[in-house]
């Protein structure tokens, strides 16, 4: 939310999106972000918006979820048992940008995994490895992907921040525009860096 009003307070409209996480598995929270890409490029006249200026923006697990969206889903169909498609999946679901600040590239040896994935898929590591592979941001760059800005702290225990560097390089093999931004310090879960010092209280941007 933050970042929605920070971003609102220098002219660009916002749509925060709440996806399906555990207990739904994946590709329901990859499709969700999709979906969202879809349904606003569908109402984009009624928002008063550019429909071929849409970026999606995530932090950590949401830059997972923005990353994986764009470089493994795209504009593919939904592939899904039960689902039947409507107007909104004949726009294409491929963002115009897409911005990751310190996200899960991979998942081969990361927990998360089992509330992505399942209990029974992280338990079984050949299934596991299978899982992380399909889903490894850096296997999935082909020239048309839109432009990324991409951040991380070098000092983030949490999700390794040379997986972002690998990312960025494979954007530059493929000819993708990239911008990385690989700060010294900061660790993980920075945000915005927007000053909230009393919880309860709604943010200021009269001076933003």
């Amino acid at each position: 939310e933050d970042i929605a009003a920070f971003l609102n307070a220098a002219g660009i409209s916002c749509f925060v999106l709440w996806y399906r996480t555990y207990p739904y598995h994946a590709p329901l929270m990859y499709l969700d972000c999709q979906r969202a890409v879809r349904y606003v490029r569908h109402h984009a006249k009624e928002y008063g918006i550019d429909p071929h200026k849409l970026a999606t923006v995530g932090f950590s697990a949401g830059g997972n979820l923005c990353g994986v969206s764009a470089l493994c889903f795209g504009n593919g169909p939904v592939e899904f048992a039960g689902y039947t498609p409507d107007a909104v999946d004949g726009e294409d679901g491929m963002p115009d940008a897409v911005a990751m600040c310190y996200p899960a590239v991979s998942l081969e040896d990361d927990k998360a995994l089992a509330c992505i994935a399942g209990e029974d898929v992280y338990r079984d590591k050949p299934r596991r490895l299978e899982f992380a592979a399909k889903y490894d941001m850096r296997t999935h760059v082909t020239p048309e992907m839109p432009p990324m800005f991409l951040c991380n702290c070098m000092d983030d225990d949490v999700l390794p921040p040379m997986r972002l560097a690998g990312l960025a390089g494979k954007c530059r093999e493929q000819g993708v525009d990239c911008e990385l931004h690989m700060f010294p310090k900061g660790g993980h879960g920075f945000g915005g860096c927007i000053e909230r010092p009393n919880p309860f209280m709604k943010p200021d941007y009269s001076a933003v």
